[in-house]
């Protein structure tokens, strides 16, 4: 009964195949498991996106807040769970193009979870940049990381999106630190024609969960038939 009641507590219901993004802080569960590519420390200012079907999902992070999208197409963009460095300079850290026949909007979701890779060398953290074609946005800084979410109205035509950090020192990015969901590194994106309607943000309604208690008792009830 208790997990039934704390799945209850923690569901969003998706009536339409959506893309959902998800700000939070620490580490992001879904349905009561931890990804590697959403995992960040305590504290840190998480951005997580992902495709999902039609369903019941629990999710569970600190100061959770979730939009969705439809009508999208999604970007296939290439995700690794390697460790990384990057050293003094610059450094590509993301790269992608791609070409949509319409004006649209991009929507891109990035994180990033960095330390020295020297723990007894303290420099100054790197810059982090967004590049897509010709505009620059700086990727906000915080302790352990970066992230950023970012929709950009686009004409129609090609376009190049990039994520680069200028470094004074080596910093690392260790997927596989510790239990393996300390550092996660994810990059999501998607496109959005502008006449579309608005994304729909959904929250733990009272309605749904009224309609989810009903459902379970439902169940139970059949059981003890």
């Amino acid at each position: 009964m208790l997990s039934k009641l704390f799945y209850l507590l923690h569901s969003v219901v998706i009536q339409d195949k959506s893309i959902l993004l998800m700000t939070y802080n620490d580490n992001l569960t879904i349905d009561g498991i931890k990804y590697r590519e959403s995992s960040i420390p305590a504290g840190f200012n998480g951005v997580f996106a992902l495709e999902v079907d039609p369903g019941y999902y629990a999710f569970n992070a600190t100061n959770l807040t979730t939009m969705a999208f439809g009508n999208y197409t999604v970007i296939p963009v290439e995700n690794t769970l390697v460790d990384i460095k990057f050293n003094v300079g610059d450094t590509t850290l993301a790269s992608y193009n791609y070409t949509y026949i319409k004006p649209h909007k991009l929507h891109i979701a990035y994180q990033i979870v960095v330390n020295p890779c020297f723990s007894q060398c303290a420099v100054t953290p790197p810059k982090m940049t967004l590049y897509v074609n010709n505009l620059e946005y700086v990727i906000p800084s915080q302790q352990n990381g970066f992230s950023i979410y970012k929709n950009i109205t686009l004409p129609h035509g090609q376009h190049f999106v990039k994520v680069i950090a200028e470094s004074n020192g080596d910093w690392c990015n260790m997927m596989t630190k510790g239990d393996g969901f300390e550092a996660g590194r994810y990059l999501y994106s998607w496109t959005e024609e502008v006449e579309k309607d608005q994304p729909t943000l959904y929250v733990q309604s009272g309605l749904y969960l009224i309609m989810l208690i009903v459902m379970l008792k439902m169940d139970d009830e059949m059981l003890e038939k």
